[in-house]
């Protein structure tokens, strides 16, 4: 009679740390009001980390601190905005692979999958910041009288940016709310500072 070997445990990646979870956890703005999220990891079935959870309240509190800080944003060169984006993109690139890492650890996504969630926000930042000045340059329109007027559009800031992530996609809350950025608008968040107002209960740490 054949015996079956018994299961292989698969261990948590050693990029994907307690030091790691417990940072980002200690990022969300909770007044502890609300019960924690805990979150499930895919390689053992065991607990990951518990998540706190936004109140209402919490999140009068992220959008006041947004919108304080977006005054200064908007108050800052095209060139000095396309710098801070310059370094984000790089924290993105150099951080890709324990990005991915902590995508399969959450949602079980196979490795190839979770590689290329980490490639659209960067292509979108890259895009962005060749693009930007000209996109955000003031640009002459025909006026309502030909030839004896003219117009000019002016992009300006938007003030605080919101975005509800929905899926389990990690690259489709990061990409819808970039091009916010460059243009001087921010992003307010619950859950992290300068990401989403909202975020899916199943990939809360990406």
């Amino acid at each position: 009679m054949t015996t079956m070997p018994a299961p292989t445990r698969l261990d948590r990646p050693a990029s994907v740390t307690d030091e790691l979870l417990a940072r980002l956890a200690g990022r969300v703005s909770s007044d502890g009001s609300m019960a924690p999220w805990q979150l499930t990891e895919v390689y053992t079935g065991e607990k990951l980390v518990e998540l706190p959870q936004s109140s209402p309240a919490d999140i009068e509190r992220a959008f006041a601190a947004a919108r304080v800080a977006q005054a200064e944003w908007a108050r800052r060169s095209v060139e000095d905005r396309l710098a801070v984006f310059k370094r984000a993109h790089s924290l993105f690139l150099d951080n890709a692979q324990r990005t991915a890492d902590l995508i399969q650890v959450e949602s079980g996504k196979n490795r190839r999958m979770a590689i290329e969630e980490t490639c659209d926000p960067p292509m979108v930042m890259g895009h962005y910041l060749k693009r930007a000045k000209k996109l955000l340059a003031p640009t002459t329109r025909g006026g309502p009288v030909p030839f004896l007027t003219t117009s000019t559009e002016v992009r300006v800031p938007k003030g605080v940016v919101g975005t509800r992530r929905r899926s389990r996609r990690c690259g489709a809350s990061r990409c819808s709310s970039r091009p916010a950025c460059p243009r001087g608008s921010s992003r307010s968040c619950a859950a992290r500072a300068a990401t989403s107002v909202r975020r899916s209960s199943t990939t809360p740490t990406t």
